[in-house]
This record gives C-alpha cells, sequence and structure tokens, in this order.
C-alpha cells in the first residue's frame, strides 16, 4: 500500500483540507488509516456501531437497507471527494447506523476513528464547514429523491436514469434488480416498464444491458 500516494491523492480530492492549519493537518493525517475494499465488499452493516467513517479516495460506496420481504432501497452513494456523512450523524448523535455500506466498486477510503472525527469537529473550522455542507448536500438530495418517487413516473425516473448514468455509446450494463434498487422501485414493476418501453421503441433491451435509443 502506498501510502504517500494515498496522501497526495487526498490533498486533490478533499480541497477543504489546504484550509485546515498544519497542526489540524497532522493530526488528522496520523490517525487515519487507508482501507482497500473489493467490489461487492461490505464495510458496515445495520445496527452495527461506528468503528470508522469513511472518505472516499477512488470508486464508490453504496448505502443501502433491505425490507423484511428482501428488498433493497439505496439510500446514497459516497462518491470519490465525498464522506460518509451518515457514519458522521451516528458518531455526533451516539446512535447504531441503520444502514449497510457495499463497494459499489473496487474502492480507497481513508478511514477516520470516531474520537478522530470528534476531535477535529471541535478543533478545526475547515474540517467541520467541509462536515455541515455535505450534510446539507444529502439532506437536498434525501428530499430530492422522496419527491421523485412520489410526483414522477417509474418510466420516466428509468429513462432519467439510465441517460444519467450511461456511456458515449449509450448503453449500461445494469439488471432490473438493480435498476430498480437504484430509482426507489422494486424488479417486478421495472421489468413491466422496460418492455413497455422497448415496445414503444424508446430503449433495448440486451442481457444485462440496456442501449437507449437516440431521439428520445
Amino acid at each position: 500500500m502506498d501510502i504517500e500516494k494515498y496522501r497526495n491523492t487526498m490533498l486533490e480530492v478533499f480541497p477543504f483540507i489546504h484550509d485546515m492549519k498544519t497542526s489540524e493537518y497532522k493530526y488528522m493525517m496520523g490517525n487515519i488509516y487507508f482501507s482497500n475494499i473489493k467490489k461487492g465488499e461490505y464495510i458496515m452493516g445495520s445496527h452495527d456501531r461506528c468503528e470508522s467513517i469513511p472518505m472516499v479516495l477512488s470508486g464508490s460506496l453504496r448505502l443501502f437497507r433491505t425490507s423484511e420481504e428482501g428488498r433493497e432501497m439505496t439510500g446514497y452513494f459516497v462518491d470519490k471527494g465525498s464522506i460518509c456523512i451518515l457514519a458522521a450523524v451516528c458518531i455526533l448523535a451516539s446512535i447504531e447506523y441503520d444502514f449497510t455500506t457495499q463497494a459499489d466498486e473496487d474502492t480507497v477510503a481513508a478511514m477516520i476513528p470516531p474520537e478522530s472525527f470528534m476531535h477535529l469537529m471541535e478543533t478545526s473550522n475547515g474540517f467541520k464547514n467541509y462536515i455541515f455542507i455535505e450534510m446539507a448536500e444529502k439532506l437536498i438530495s434525501a428530499l430530492t429523491l422522496i419527491e421523485d418517487i412520489k410526483f414522477t413516473k417509474v418510466e420516466d425516473r428509468i429513462m432519467d436514469y439510465l441517460k444519467n448514468n450511461s456511456g458515449n455509446d449509450d448503453v449500461i450494463e445494469i439488471t432490473h434488480e438493480n435498476l430498480a434498487v437504484n430509482i426507489g422501485s422494486v424488479r417486478e414493476v421495472v421489468s413491466r416498464t422496460l418492455k413497455k418501453l422497448e415496445d414503444e421503441g424508446r430503449l433495448e433491451r440486451k442481457r444485462g444491458k440496456i442501449k437507449i435509443i437516440l431521439g428520445d
């Protein structure tokens, strides 16, 4: 593990670090550790106590909850340059972590222990401001998701997701189950809607892939 490389990456992807005092920066770097998380690997489960708070240097983490029927609902993703704000809130409020966190792709994260996180919140204005901004952004994102689920038709949510996540060839590799999880629906509804959209000529379905038809 190239620790110096990861330290330099932190400076690139977390601009708030440049606003920290030298003593604050040295404290943070002296108390974090770096973790390589393989795609599909779990780092925290529902009702766990937070042992560390991940700051993502590369890759992506997915936070989700599972219903009693086994259906998953994605809360949000922690992408490059972001911290798992829910874990931070759990530390601040001394409550259990009620989501499961899984690597959506191979991920490198800087892990902050709870006591170090609290120390930085108390002593570093740069760090504290960054956390508050992240909290505000995640709150707005959550409210937007709720609004979309309540007021936007499933077919519109599907097309928006496909357009926002497809490659340059307008193709996305995703299963019906994962698509349902990411738009806040269920697989059966998504499968029926995808067939309807294909019949309308708005997309093409292949095994594990969906292609958007240009002109929609």
